[in-house]
């Protein structure tokens, strides 16, 4: 079955002021990739997602995406601080049984009715995860999902992650021991600003 296109990038370079972030990046995301992006912090993959899901403009280059349903872990939680748990789902559309059903997928079944002030930033990495997870799509775009948590709850946000975004398209920033275990995974490493554009 041909894997149907879900966004391109052709030539692009993003620059803030005169520092160049990213140069000639190409990178084509087909509907059932799996696409993990590693590499030293500052060398633009942040950029690059935001570039992916259209919150940052290119300065250079062609962006295509394709209409679909896009879920979003962003580098930042970007919670609701005044909703609770519970809420910061309902606030983007979810019905309270799934919203419900996510939560306790990712451990946080007890705090529903806590506010992320009250949450550890652990918890509050779950959160953002369990919403991104809830809101489902076709195309997943997680930056640094398992942040901030313990090896043993990363592990099983990332057995979750893989569980739900099976067929489906996602672009993850992580770590290599994380990206190795994801099936069928294409890593693309960002370490130097000379690979900027070799390796994607």
């Amino acid at each position: 079955m041909k894997n149907e296109i879900v966004a391109r990038l052709e030539n692009v370079t993003v620059k803030f002021a005169d520092r160049e972030i990213l140069k000639n990046i190409n990178l084509t995301v087909g509907k059932t990739d799996r696409i993990c992006i590693t590499g030293t912090s500052g060398k633009g993959k942040t950029t690059l997602m935001r570039v992916l899901t259209g919150f940052q403009q290119v300065t250079a280059g062609t962006v295509q995406t394709a209409p679909v349903r896009t879920a979003v872990v962003f580098q930042e939680d970007r919670l609701f601080m005044h909703r609770t748990a519970l809420g910061n789902l309902k606030a983007v559309g979810i019905e309270k049984e799934r919203a419900e059903k996510y939560l306790n997928a990712v451990g946080l079944g007890a705090d529903m009715k806590k506010k992320p002030s009250q949450m550890s930033g652990g918890m509050k990495r779950r959160l953002a995860l369990a919403r991104a997870l809830a809101y489902g799509g076709e195309l997943y775009v997680f930056d640094e999902p398992l942040t901030g948590l313990d090896r043993e709850t990363a592990d099983r946000m990332l057995e979750l992650i893989k569980k739900e975004t099976e067929g489906k398209a996602l672009v993850m920033i992580t770590h290599d021991e994380f990206a190795l275990r994801i099936p069928d995974v294409r890593i693309v490493k960002i370490n130097a600003d000379d690979e900027k554009s070799a390796l994607i």
